[in-house]
């Protein structure tokens, strides 16, 4: 998504994403996120409910005195986190 299209894409993402309506919404992104781990991530191994974890390495970044290595894991939040937090009150 850092690439010079990146912006493009997530603008498109959102945009279709929006076309959902929106009691569907996270059915829709928990059918694409499965597909896309079965399609693209091998090896993933698995949390404790099932859910794939991504682990994303960048390459090498060579830097003055050192090398930097990136690596980043995504897991998928636990259900009791995706409960909707009431809305704050804005100051007046």
């Amino acid at each position: 998504m850092c690439g010079p299209d990146g912006a493009d894409v997530v603008r498109r993402w959102v945009a279709a994403l929006l076309l959902v309506p929106e009691a569907e919404r996270e059915g829709v992104v928990a059918a694409i996120e499965q597909r896309v781990t079965e399609a693209y991530v091998t090896g993933a191994s698995s949390t404790d409910s099932g859910d794939p974890r991504l682990h994303l390495v960048n390459p090498p970044t060579q830097h003055e005195g050192y090398v930097e290595h990136v690596e980043r894991s995504f897991v998928p939040a636990p259900a009791e986190s995706k409960k909707r937090r009431p809305a704050r009150e804005r100051p007046a």
